[in-house]
């Protein structure tokens, strides 16, 4: 064991020593080079080993890296180490680094094969060298982000994990369906990189000039480099969610940074310019599109973290303590992220109807109904705050009905109890009842629908009048 890297961080040089074993270090290039070799007899063109190589970066080094590190969290956790860890000297940030390279290192070092087939392939194939460092940072940042969102999901479900019993690491296939939308994502921005370079292809008469961010001009370089938002925040986050298991407070400041900063940061598209820009992408559209985006990302987010965090009547009830004793800056570190989630949610919504209500800007009627993303924005104006605020009631109804859950049932069958909740309120009744489907959730309908908005918060206050049966019952007494 390298005794230097001992020194500097004793979990990396652990993993290493363990993962890195020689039968395991020759196996790995042998493999990928007799898979690159048979590609190659089907197929000798240049292109169709840089595809390979990418595949087998994403299988290799992603999806398997995140299990590889899932697996690793949950066997120390249920073989008892995990206590012994977080009572270590070692800090959150040795930590941190140490178990996301540590327990993904043989991962890496099979995706180091890929990048060189990648990299010699696309010379092969007279690719410039900047498009392909480009392309090889591109599957190196989304690999971080995503073993850093598996140790998330990891630490989220210890931290929520009943003490005598053992969990299992299989949380990381939810990523599965992110992955997939993400690699979609980067297959219609090459393209659209594509359209720009060769000046000329566009859809529907519009053509995206350029890529722009708060209309400042962004190439190759500049815009990868902003895309490492995600990835950055993804390590920060998993930073902070091991100084929660190191019994460190946190409070809220870094998730509040977080959701500042994704606001600016997805807004800041608004200002991507199109050629027919006046009739069909007009600003406001695009605003709203970026807007709507931000809001929808925080609301979905808030129902995966009312799911992961752990949700115990004594926090509860230490919250209402802080409350009662005004000592907010105890609140502080008290708050749960998915209360926070949707309360920024509702402020995003109430700046939303400021907005609109003293803006004469109206949404442009010239987008051809087929395009369905900007259908939802071509709505009127009722229409759209309706189904917003709508959502937010939704989302207080069900909040209500998930904490009832945790309050009255023990932790392993609530989480299952939600999951059933969720299912039946979301997808069985409105398959049930799809002409009055509003009864039970939201319809984007291109009408306005006052019955909407009366139904949601009749079925909200409901809920929270049920809440605080349960409240009073299970949470306001002595500690």
């Amino acid at each position: 064991m390298n005794r230097q890297l001992l020194s500097i961080n004793p979990e990396l040089a652990r993993n290493i020593h363990v993962e890195m074993s020689l039968q395991r270090r020759l196996i790995m290039p042998l493999v990928i080079f007799l898979l690159a070799g048979l590609m190659r007899t089907y197929d000798d063109s240049s292109f169709s080993m840089m595809r390979f190589a990418m595949q087998a970066f994403n299988l290799v080094t992603i999806i398997w890296g995140c299990k590889n590190i899932s697996d690793a969290l949950s066997e120390e956790y249920n073989n008892g180490t995990w206590d012994w860890q977080r009572m270590s000297t070692l800090g959150p940030w040795k930590l941190t680094i140490g178990k996301l390279f540590g327990s993904t290192i043989y991962n890496w070092y099979g995706g180091f094969f890929c990048i060189l087939i990648y990299f010699f392939s696309a010379l092969s194939d007279r690719t410039e060298l900047l498009a392909v460092i480009i392309g090889i940072f591109t599957m190196i940042k989304s690999a971080v982000m995503y073993h850093a969102l598996a140790m998330m999901i990891a630490l989220m479900i210890i931290r929520n994990a009943n003490e005598r019993s053992k969990i299992k690491s299989i949380a990381w296939i939810l990523l599965l369906p992110l992955f997939a939308l993400e690699q979609a994502g980067t297959a219609m921005m090459n393209l659209g990189m594509q359209f720009i370079q060769d000046g000329g292809l566009g859809f529907r008469g519009n053509t995206l000039r350029s890529f722009s961010w708060y209309g400042l001009e962004l190439g190759q370089i500049s815009f990868f480099i902003l895309n490492l938002f995600f990835t950055a925040w993804a390590v920060a986050g998993v930073y902070r969610s091991m100084r929660v298991e190191l019994q460190y407070k946190n409070g809220l400041k870094w998730w509040i940074a977080f959701m500042i900063s994704t606001i600016i940061y997805l807004i800041g598209f608004s200002f991507m310019r199109f050629r027919g820009d006046e009739s069909y992408y007009n600003f406001h559209d695009r605003f709203f599109a970026s807007y709507a985006l931000c809001s929808f990302n925080f609301f979905v987010m808030s129902y995966i973290l009312i799911y992961f965090e752990p949700i115990k009547v004594i926090d509860f009830r230490r919250m209402e303590d802080s409350i009662r004793s005004k000592n907010f800056k105890r609140l502080y570190t008290q708050l749960p992220l998915w209360l926070v989630t949707i309360a920024g949610v509702l402020i995003l919504a109430l700046l939303y109807l400021v907005y609109y209500c003293f803006s004469d800007t109206q949404t442009t009627q010239e987008v051809d109904s087929d395009i369905s993303f900007y259908r939802a924005f071509t709505m009127n104006k009722e229409t759209m705050l309706t189904n917003g605020f709508a959502l937010i009631f939704f989302a207080l109804r069900d909040f209500s009905i998930i904490l009832c859950i945790h309050f009255t049932t023990m932790r392993k069958r609530a989480n299952f109890s939600t999951i059933l909740y969720l299912v039946f309120m979301h997808l069985v009744l409105p398959l049930l009842f799809k002409d009055i489907s509003y009864l039970f959730s939201t319809k984007f309908y291109s009408q306005s629908d006052s019955i909407l908005i009366v139904t949601s918060i009749i079925e909200a206050a409901v809920a929270v009048f049920i809440l605080s049966l349960v409240w009073r019952e299970k949470v306001t007494r002595k500690i």
